[in-house]
Order: structure tokens, then sequence, then C-alpha cells
């Protein structure tokens, strides 16, 4: 299943029914993320290192990208 063509979820009400987006967005230190076909930029918390994300968003979405 392709990604949707673009949308930028930060707030909660925005990202209601979008899996990919609620479930990266419930990764601790994501703060923000923009999707739009075939990438995703995710913004994180000053405070969380990168190596704190990195694996959970990683397998998010390659699990998406596998359905």
């Amino acid at each position: 299943e392709d990604m949707p063509a673009r949308r930028a979820i930060s707030v909660p009400v925005r990202f209601v029914g979008d899996a990919l987006g609620e479930s990266l967005l419930a990764v601790p230190g994501v703060v923000d993320l923009y999707c739009t076909g075939g990438f995703v930029t995710i913004t994180r918390d000053p405070g969380t290192p990168w190596s704190a994300i990195e694996p959970a968003v990683t397998e998010l979405i390659e699990g998406h990208k596998a359905r």
C-alpha cells in the first residue's frame, strides 16, 4: 500500500484514524512528523537522542511498507 499523497501530522486531532501517524507520534521523543509520497520527516524533542527514536520509527515504517 502506498503512503497517502501528503499529510502533516502534529496535533492529536489531525492524526486520529491514521495508523502510521498515530504510531509514530506515540514513540517517546517524537513531537511532529510530515509524510508525503515516499518519505517521512520526523521532528524529535531536542532532549531525546535520535538513537532512542530510530529503532522504533524504523520498525513502524518498515511494517507499514510491508502491508
